[in-house]
């Protein structure tokens, strides 16, 4: 499989879409400003938390850091970041999200190894 060219598509491009899901490619979904915006707040709001899991027969530490909040019921300390990032995806997709999930990857030593979720 090969690198799709993503960031030169100027429209809305479907990568998948068949019985078990639907992907979607939307560039511009969020303005270049408001991402960072959002990014900043995230990343100095959340109380990222270090974890370590067992793996390959040994316990080693998750190579980033994570965070976890509720959207239904809305957690107290859930940033506006997020709260505004969660209204805008809602309301394109029309799904009714309940929790977000976040990895912050802090420098070119932090990974995720392939995974399905």
């Amino acid at each position: 499989m090969s690198q799709l060219p993503l960031f030169a598509q100027t429209g809305e491009t479907v990568l998948v879409d068949d019985a078990r899901g639907r992907i979607v490619y939307t560039p511009d979904f969020v303005r270049v400003d408001v991402a960072r915006a959002w990014f900043d707040d995230v990343r100095g709001a959340v109380a990222w938390e270090a974890q370590r899991r067992r793996m390959y027969d040994r316990e080693v530490d998750v190579p980033r850091l994570v965070g976890h909040f509720r959207l239904v019921p809305e957690s107290a300390r859930l940033p506006a970041a997020i709260r505004a990032a969660a209204r805008q995806v809602i309301a394109a997709t029309g799904v009714a999200f309940t929790s977000v999930g976040l990895n912050f990857y802090r420098d070119g030593c932090d990974s995720v190894a392939p995974h399905n979720d």
